[in-house]
């Protein structure tokens, strides 16, 4: 069965290299956007979320995802995880490109939407509510890198750390997000 294509969406600090195995588990064509910052001086002006030169940049980097699913009319699912959730809830809710797709969200508290909620049995971050559940934490979608790498990142901006033991997941969760695709 033709699933179409997954359109990714990382989470805080990481970019799409970062789900290498999963992206491959998944065995889609797989299109990504890389939207945050990877240097502690990128982050500071960001901003946090609800501060003006947040907002700009939410909005500049929706409209770069918007651009980019244009492109590729072959997405029919949107795969963020964690912070990158706040940009797919707002494409697949939004007129254009995203809207519509469904959403598989890895690392989110899960809430009211149609969204496919996948989850670390571990995860520190957020509260697990999740309709599956893996053997891991905030971090089991990505490499053990770039686990690392963003933990540093929210050390230096002084964010909440994720403390759990990094596991890797990164191939049960790429299978999980096809089946989460191929369901009806």
């Amino acid at each position: 069965m033709n699933v179409g294509a997954l359109f990714l969406i990382p989470g805080f600090g990481l970019g799409p290299d970062d789900y290498a195995e999963m992206v491959k588990a998944t065995r889609l064509d797989v299109h990504a956007v890389d939207v945050w910052p990877k240097t502690e001086a990128g982050v500071r002006e960001v901003g946090r979320p609800g501060t003006p030169q947040f907002d700009a940049w939410f909005q500049y980097t929706l409209r770069r995802c918007e651009k980019e699913l244009e492109k590729h009319p072959d997405v029919t699912t949107i795969f963020a995880h964690s912070a990158g959730y706040l940009l797919a809830k707002e494409l697949a809710n939004k007129r254009g490109s995203g809207q519509g797709k469904p959403v598989v969200a890895f690392g989110v508290t899960a809430d009211e939407s149609a969204t496919t909620f996948l989850h670390g049995r571990t995860d520190s971050l957020v509260k697990c509510t999740a309709e599956r559940v893996f053997d891991c934490g905030h971090f089991g979608c990505v490499s053990g890198g770039a686990a690392r790498r963003c933990r540093e990142l929210q050390r230096a901006i002084g964010s909440t750390v994720v403390t759990e033991a990094y596991v890797d997941r990164q191939a049960e969760i790429g299978r999980a997000v096809r089946e989460a695709m191929a369901a009806p």
